[in-house]
């Protein structure tokens, strides 16, 4: 089965066709078409030809045999042709056809054809567009091990992402995980599991995406599968009476920017093995009414959203699936600067009457990374206890 990696612009194939009276009546008993400059000698002598006309659509469709022989396993989806010059009984006919333009996004490929005679005439020039096939996976073949995945925690050192790396390692997978500052948990954590690393990496430094990938592909010999993403900057308090974009800017850095950087890397991996999971980790506040000044957090998290969907519909084809969670108030070091009476009075307003903790954002990570939730793509998985339901 080919794949567009085989195919060249520039690749050339052609297929020999004599047009002989048995081609001629096998295509008009095929096709019911009886005109007589077909199929009547005196009639047709009669006529400028001189002699039986093959039907144009008798040696065209020689180009699906043409096709099939190369390309094999493609469905024509479009195709034009131009006659120049009849075709005859007697003729010999070489069809050729040329790749012009290759489309990896549509999995299509656009091929010049043409048809000479045996004294060198262009009789037929068009062009055909063809679907490359893929055949596809049963379960079976989309499930993979989880002794054989790995998984990059971006943000992974404490808190959720902390308790994301445990849940992971939980599963079965192998975990790389990143930290800027918090260098003493990060030991302790890589320090607890064999198949865990911490590695240093600053989201708002671009040129240490290439390092982590180097040293994260030297630890496990290859690169993530499962790509679970919670770098931000933090949220502190911002206006927008002002001209400075520095805030807005920094929270796309660290959240879009970095997130885009890593998957450039990760993705054509990805692609070549038809498996891939990036979960991103969102916030309720892009679901419902956000707290007030809280613009550059909210804007990095919803272009976080809005990537995911395009990551899904553009690489769904080649078994890669991104999702959002969207947890609701959790218990971690971000809240240590909120008032007890203000937790106390979010956690009794939840219909659960408590706040989440980060092994509740972590168990919504492990349904969306396992096989179990291998038709969800695009999607934003809400995690509020049901103060948000949609």
């Amino acid at each position: 089965m080919l794949t567009l990696n085989d195919i060249k612009v520039g690749q050339v194939a052609e297929l020999v066709v004599e047009v002989t009276e048995k081609f001629v009546s096998d295509f008009a008993k095929f096709s019911g078409d009886t005109n007589p400059i077909h199929m009547d000698s005196d009639y047709a002598n009669k006529t400028r030809y001189r002699r039986r006309v093959a039907h144009g659509l008798s040696y065209v469709s020689m180009f699906s045999q043409l096709l099939s022989t190369r390309f094999h396993g493609c469905v024509m989806i479009s195709q034009q042709f131009d006659y120049k010059k009849a075709s005859c009984i007697g003729d010999v006919l070489t069809l050729s056809i040329k790749v012009k333009k290759i489309s990896k996004s549509t999995n299509t490929v656009s091929l010049g054809c043409e048809a000479n005679n045996q004294d060198n005439e262009t009789t037929l020039h068009g062009e055909i567009v063809i679907l490359l096939s893929e055949l596809q996976p049963d379960s079976k073949e989309i499930t993979t091990d989880a002794s054989d995945r790995l998984t990059l925690v971006v943000a992974g050192s404490r808190g959720i992402g902390a308790s994301i790396v445990e849940k992971m390692i939980a599963n079965g997978h192998k975990v790389g995980f990143t930290y800027n500052r918090s260098k003493g948990e990060a030991l302790l954590l890589a320090k607890k599991f064999p198949d865990c690393e911490g590695f240093q990496a600053d989201a708002g430094d671009k040129h240490s995406v290439q390092t982590l990938i180097t040293d994260l592909s030297k630890r496990f010999g290859r690169l993530p599968d499962t790509i679970v993403f919670g770098a931000s900057a933090s949220p502190s308090m911002s206006t927008n009476d002002t001209l400075d974009f520095s805030p807005y800017a920094k929270h796309l850095s660290y959240g879009l920017r970095h997130c885009h950087e890593i998957l450039g890397h990760c993705l054509p991996n990805m692609i070549e093995n038809k498996f891939g999971n990036i979960v991103i980790i969102g916030t309720i506040y892009t679901e419902v009414a956000p707290p007030p000044r809280v613009g550059p957090y909210l804007v990095g998290k919803a272009a976080l959203v809005a990537f995911s969907k395009a990551i899904a519909v553009d690489y769904g084809q080649y078994g890669i699936r991104a999702n959002v969670v969207a947890p609701s108030m959790t218990q971690t070091s971000m809240l240590a600067s909120v008032p007890e009476r203000e937790l106390k009075v979010a956690a009794y307003h939840n219909p659960m009457r408590r706040l989440a903790m980060p092994s509740d954002i972590a168990n919504a990570v492990s349904f969306l990374v396992s096989n179990e939730s291998s038709y969800v793509n695009g999607e934003t998985l809400v995690v509020s206890g049901g103060s948000v339901i949609s």
